[in-house]
């Protein structure tokens, strides 16, 4: 809108310009009061936007900013992407993909930025196939490499049409881009959070305060995905018939993602083995029954990385009461504190 206001009054004041007339030349004097008027009044509101946007850009590059949009984008993609968990409902187990499937290679290199679901579906549902797609939006793919599996769900040699056909399916619905976006990207956000607290804990920054304020957005993102359904999506037809796998990554996977290497990069630091903890005990007490197990096995690994440091007593004995609230939470329990 600056930029638009600046060119619109140069471009306003030059047309302006060429009105002006002096008395050389035989020429009446002629100065176009109004739109001189006019062009002051834009070149006054031209200032005024330079301020405004220097105010915004200021309040923009602010890391606290930053992980606030990052965070609200990650949870639309959440909203939009993924379900409502509901326990009653039956989930479809992804098949397995036979020896006789025909591996669909990548056209383009890039990272998968999106899956056009409903048109695989449709392409299975004509020829009576399966269509799996074994990355998911997110990874980096390399042209000529598999991407992907078809089957017929007779287990019949698909002829060479249908095949063909089915494999144009896949390529015209598998989006490639040469960066990752948030459009179909569940993990994008979290990655983008963990990148922040990363750098934030680099021996040139040792800004710990922003790891864990990072690493406070990865726990409030986390505890809104953890009840939702994650994994491998299956899509079937109207009848209910399984068509097409869409690979997705898992609790686990997004767990490892959030806390794998802010654990290792701010080991020695108490305050952010502090946050980890808090996020596991926080995601353990969201999260439904089947991820205990995932979240118990990062408590150990958190436990393991806290028994390998030379923390002082009082350190060590604030960081063991975190792990048993970790505990607690995956048991169904919130612990008060004790200090």
């Amino acid at each position: 809108m600056t930029l638009a206001l600046f060119l619109g009054t140069f471009t306003y004041a030059l047309a302006v310009l060429r009105t002006v007339r002096d008395a050389r030349g035989g020429q009446p004097v002629f100065v176009p009061q109004l739109s001189v008027t006019v062009a002051f009044v834009l070149c006054v509101l031209s200032v005024l936007g330079l301020v405004l946007f220097l105010a915004h850009l200021a309040q923009q590059i602010r890391v606290e900013t930053m992980l606030r949009n990052v965070h609200a984008e990650a949870t639309d993609t959440a909203d939009r992407m993924l379900k409502r968990h509901d326990p009653e409902q039956p989930r479809l187990e992804a098949p397995t993909v036979p020896e006789s499937a025909a591996a669909v290679a990548a056209t383009r290199s890039g990272f998968l930025t999106g899956v056009n679901a409903e048109a695989l579906c449709a392409a299975a549902v004509t020829a009576d196939a399966m269509i799996v797609i074994d990355p998911h939006p997110g990874d980096a793919i390399v042209a000529g490499t598999p991407i992907g599996w078809i089957w017929s769900r007779t287990h019949e040699d698909l002829s060479a049409d249908v095949l063909e056909r089915l494999t144009g399916a896949v390529e015209s619905g598998v989006s490639v881009g040469f960066e990752r976006t948030s459009t179909q990207d569940v993990g994008f956000g979290l990655r983008q959070l963990t990148d922040v607290a990363n750098k934030a804990l680099s021996p040139g920054i040792n800004d710990p305060t922003t790891a864990v304020h990072a690493l406070g957005h990865s726990a409030a993102l986390l505890c809104e995905i953890v009840e939702r359904d994650l994994g491998s999506r299956v899509i079937a037809d109207q009848d209910g018939v399984a068509r097409v796998v869409l690979h997705r990554p898992g609790l686990a996977d997004l767990l490892e993602l959030a806390i794998s290497q802010p654990r290792r990069y701010g080991a020695s630091d108490p305050a952010v083995l502090a946050q980890i903890y808090t996020l596991l005990r926080q995601v353990g007490w969201r999260g439904p029954p089947s991820s205990r197990d995932v979240v118990a096995a990062q408590r150990d690994r958190l436990d393991a990385t806290v028994a390998a440091r030379d923390f002082d007593p009082v350190e060590r004995a604030n960081l063991a009461e975190l792990s048993e609230q970790v505990a607690a939470s995956i048991r169904g329990r919130w612990l008060p504190r004790t200090k």
